[in-house]
């Protein structure tokens, strides 16, 4: 699996927020950051549809990680059929 180099074609990684190295690498595909509800049991479980989906950069010089909306990067869109 190579990471990708830029989230659009021509479009240079953005610059790390932590030590300002300027080529960060992108970890492939788009992640979630989704709510964790706890139950009377104390049992926790994951509600995939309450996600801010997420496109992920590390530093390969401090190893900060980045994390920047999918949606303001156009490389993810909300469905209006499935929107409540």
């Amino acid at each position: 699996m190579t990471p990708a180099r830029s989230t659009q074609e021509g479009k240079a990684p953005p610059q790390c927020s932590h030590c300002g190295f300027v080529d960060q690498v992108r970890i492939e595909g788009v992640w979630a950051i989704t709510r964790i509800e706890s139950r009377e049991n104390a049992e926790k479980r994951f509600v995939p549809t309450t996600g801010v989906p997420l496109i992920a950069y590390v530093c390969p010089k401090c190893g900060h990680l980045d994390l920047y909306s999918a949606m303001v990067l156009g490389e993810w869109s909300v469905d209006s059929k499935s929107e409540t």
